[in-house]
């Protein structure tokens, strides 16, 4: 595995202080092998070995690394890593998603870390409850995809359903209620059958797309990033009609929309 840009807080992973905020050219992370998938937090970088362990490393401050460690600003050793660690209680993954999230071989969902917006997704309504190891997210089971940001958490099942839970200021819970600013338990996302792959957009809007080759997107649209004009946000899924029925193929949210692959032509 290899790294590059910010490393302010070790997450370039090398196991070298470079003295710098950023390094440009790519070195490889310190000490994996055996890699088979991987994901990005904002000052974090998390890899699944083939023998289902999870490893991470960069910040610390919210137990980021789950590796047991409580982060101590008086011993900076404990705030951050610039070599992977492993996340305790992590084994038989396939599967990790940024800001602490991963899947396991037997469908259930483990997070680790800060509880912002109740993002453990355990009910419990303390923002400065920290996990500094994995927890299993209760009650959630036959999940065989996961994705989430800084603010949202969404997995979807072996029946075609999505859950979500975290942040729902902008609608991006998708269960058609803007009232509760925080969901804290996974709640099903209103609508949606049939879902084959999901993604998310930083803090703002969930996606996913279904088996009749529909893309369906909910939360903010300040930007458009539902692939409409109006409204201005929305709970629910809204269909985008451009690009629904056309063989999508593929997606990936970023912070402010969404990239679609579809065949050419």
């Amino acid at each position: 595995m290899w790294s590059w840009g910010r490393t302010a807080y070790g997450q370039i992973g090398d196991g070298v202080d470079h003295g710098v905020d950023f390094f440009t050219t790519p070195v490889r992370v310190a000490g994996l092998t055996g890699v088979v998938a991987i994901a990005s937090g904002d000052d974090n970088g998390y890899a699944v070995k083939s023998d289902g362990t999870v490893w991470s490393w960069g910040d610390n401050t919210y137990g980021n690394l789950g590796n047991g460690v409580m982060c101590d600003r008086t011993v900076p050793a404990t705030c951050q890593s610039n070599v992977p660690v492993q996340v305790v209680g992590m084994t038989d993954a396939v599967a990790v998603t940024d800001e602490g999230f991963a899947l396991k071989a037997d469908g259930t969902a483990w997070v680790w870390g800060a509880n912002h917006y109740g993002l453990l997704g355990n009910g419990t309504t303390d923002n400065q409850v920290r996990s500094l190891v994995a927890l299993q997210v209760p009650g959630l089971t036959d999940v065989v995809e996961i994705n989430g940001s800084n603010a949202n958490r969404y997995a979807r099942k072996a029946d075609g359903t999505v859950v979500a839970w975290g942040s729902n200021l902008n609608g991006q819970i998708g269960n058609g209620s803007t009232n509760t600013e925080h969901v804290r338990t996974p709640t099903p996302v209103s609508g949606l059958t049939g879902v084959v792959a999901i993604a998310s957009g930083e803090a703002h809007n969930g996606y996913a797309l279904t088996s009749d080759g529909s893309l369906w997107g909910w939360g903010d649209n300040l930007n458009y990033q539902l692939g409409r004009e109006s409204p201005r946000r929305s709970a629910v899924p809204l269909r985008v009609a451009e690009v629904s029925g056309i063989g999508v193929r593929g997606i990936s949210g970023f912070e402010f929309g969404l990239l679609a692959l579809v065949p050419a032509g």
